[in-house]
């Protein structure tokens, strides 16, 4: 047994453990699979296997619709789930930040986010998330959602103009009160690297997964042209679908430390789209490289 951290190796399975906030790469007759330890629970578990893993993704699937790309204002597009709820949700709203700074490219990005204080209310239903498009019309993200009482740990690679269907809402359970680093990293054979990390600007990964979407560059810009029409690109943001108790989430959420490729990005720039599922006011608002979303 080897240690290592799995951000340059294909994960397969995982762990949760006391204390300890590293990885471990099994050698078999197979090859290394990267084991992620998780730091704070207190007993360990391995996760399903990849084939399991994509199973319940799809179960979920079938209930929690995915973080679509967002039309820019007067562009309705194809994607029906943008641009109205889907059925059994009372509303699609987006609030958030685009990025406003130097066209470009990046490698890797990053920003670090704090869980909120108490248990999601069971009813809600929405995302918080860091997204952007790479090279290959395939629209890359990662955060949280606020998923049947939990705070769900989101990934999610639209391909195909954002109409793709590979992402799960719920991959693990989150800790209350908790700053986690939230990180894409896309490489040169078209795979892409998600990672979570516990702290803030932190390599120790708690979960990580490699998908292919076949680009090589992250595309940071404020809008993003595929199928005939413009979307927002580099962006922080929360997707609401519905909220059982009350106008608007519970708890605000700041982006901080928004880096690309070890640079801190700068300005942003902020965003509403879509109808509040129950009329509600929310307020993004944005300071150097920090997206605020303040709900309360």
């Amino acid at each position: 047994m080897t240690l290592g951290i799995g951000k340059d190796s294909h994960p397969a399975i995982r762990l949760n453990w006391t204390i300890i906030a590293v990885s471990l790469v099994v050698s078999t007759g197979l090859g290394s699979i990267p084991i992620a330890l998780h730091p704070t629970s207190g007993h360990s578990t391995i996760t399903p296997s990849p084939t399991d893993r994509v199973s319940s993704s799809r179960s979920l699937q079938r209930f929690f619709p995915p973080p679509r790309p967002i039309p820019v204002s007067g562009d309705v597009g194809r994607l029906a789930d943008s641009a109205s709820p889907p059925p059994g949700y009372n509303g699609h709203y987006y609030a958030g930040g685009e990025y406003w700074g130097n066209v470009g490219g990046a490698s890797s990005i990053q920003m670090t986010l704090t869980t909120p204080n108490d248990s999601a209310v069971a009813g809600d239903f929405y995302y918080v998330i860091l997204s952007i498009w790479d090279n290959a019309a395939s629209y890359d993200q990662i955060g949280i959602a606020s998923i049947s009482g939990n705070w769900g740990l989101t990934y999610a690679a639209l391909s195909n103009c954002g109409t793709g269907n590979n992402y799960n809402p719920d991959e693990v359970n989150l800790l209350i009160d908790m700053t986690y680093t939230f990180e894409m990293t896309i490489h040169s054979n078209g795979t892409v690297f998600f990672g979570v990390a516990l702290g803030p600007q932190s390599d120790n990964w708690i979960w990580t997964l490699w998908v292919y979407t076949g680009g090589t560059t992250f595309e940071t810009d404020a809008q993003y042209y595929c199928d005939g029409q413009y979307w927002y690109d580099y962006t922080d943001y929360e997707e609401i679908y519905t909220l059982a108790q009350q106008a608007q989430p519970n708890w605000s959420f700041f982006f901080d430390a928004n880096i690309a490729d070890g640079n801190f990005m700068m300005p942003w720039k902020g965003f509403t789209a879509g109808s509040p599922p129950s009329g509600g006011s929310y307020y993004p608002t944005t300071h150097l490289s920090v997206v605020m979303l303040q709900n309360e």
